[in-house]
């Protein structure tokens, strides 16, 4: 009954979205709510139900605006545009090529508006991770009287004096516009995959499974990926070039992970082969993670599904 009071009552759903907005931890539970009012066809009560859970993210943040605000806000509008578009169609086709190219586009107009954005990025992670080392750390000394809480204590410190290297930090800083903006598009992309999961289920529309599995990137993004590669061999200075190429590397993983899934589909004993695919990439992510992209860049550039029988 709950489940589709929520597709079929625009009210009851506002109702339900703007309260579950009032605590933190569970407004993006409204932004799925927001996105199934969008394929409902709700549009009038699901702008209003927007702003509304907007301005209490706002609250949230003592109405001072810093990353993370930013990144919830923004993400709630891209679920609600998002919704829009897929409410005329189920083409996650055109949409996940859209935001590969728009954060594209963003990588390379942060890089050519933002003066000392490698800096900006240095003193954000620092701060952040300094931040979090010292939440783990305090959590960690009620742990040391328990067996083997001295060794975890001791494993943390190493992970930690690896990660806030300064070496390491400058080289994250390089990449971070691009893995900031992945950050909040795929957790758009998977929220607005839950309401479309959602609908699916509960009222019969669509089916996520076979809409994801069509998804190719447009033959341009695997031009582009290969010319980043050539730029940023010639010339390794350009810090634009090795974050476009973060993006993209992300983008095109997405991509082959995607095929790879569909592919594995059409073996005898797919589970079989899923779980060697996931046990190789677990103990070798580097090789996967390169295998996958260059599949993703593969199927982009000559559309490997022509060739299958």
């Amino acid at each position: 009954m709950l489940t589709r009071g929520l597709v079929k009552y625009p009210v009851f759903a506002a109702i339900v979205a703007i309260f579950l907005a009032i605590f933190p931890w569970l407004d993006w539970l409204s932004s799925i709510i927001i996105a199934i009012m969008v394929l409902s066809e709700a549009i009038t009560a699901s702008i209003i139900t927007l702003l509304l859970v907007s301005a209490l993210e706002t609250w949230h943040y003592d109405f001072q605006w810093n990353l993370a605000a930013f990144a919830d806000q923004l993400s709630f509008y891209l679920i609600w545009l998002s919704a829009m578009v897929l409410r005329k169609s189920s083409q996650w086709n055109k949409l996940l090529n859209g935001f590969a190219g728009l954060g594209l586009l963003t990588v390379i107009i942060l890089h050519m508006t933002v003066p000392h954005l490698h800096s900006y990025w240095v003193q954000k992670l620092n701060e952040g991770l300094g931040e979090l080392n010292q939440q783990v750390s305090s959590v960690l000394v009620f742990t040391s009287a328990i067996p083997g809480g001295a060794a975890l204590m001791k494993t943390w410190e190493v992970i930690t004096g690896f990660w806030l290297t300064p070496t390491m930090i400058s080289l994250l800083a390089v990449m971070a516009s691009s893995f900031w903006i992945s950050g909040v598009v795929f957790a758009s992309l998977f929220n607005l995959g839950l309401a479309r999961f959602w609908q699916h289920k509960v009222m019969g529309v669509g089916n996520l499974h076979d809409e994801l599995m069509a998804f190719r990137l447009h033959r341009i993004f695997g031009v582009i990926m290969v010319l980043l590669l050539l730029a940023y061999g010639l010339r390794p200075n350009w810090l634009w070039a090795a974050d476009a190429l973060a993006w993209m590397a992300l983008v095109t993983i997405t991509a082959g992970v995607l095929y790879a899934y569909w592919q594995i589909g059409r073996w005898p004993l797919p589970w079989l082969w899923g779980i060697i695919a996931l046990v190789a990439c677990v103990f070798y992510p580097l090789s996967g993670f390169i295998l996958l992209s260059a599949l993703g860049i593969l199927d982009s550039i000559i559309d490997l599904r022509r060739l299958q029988l």
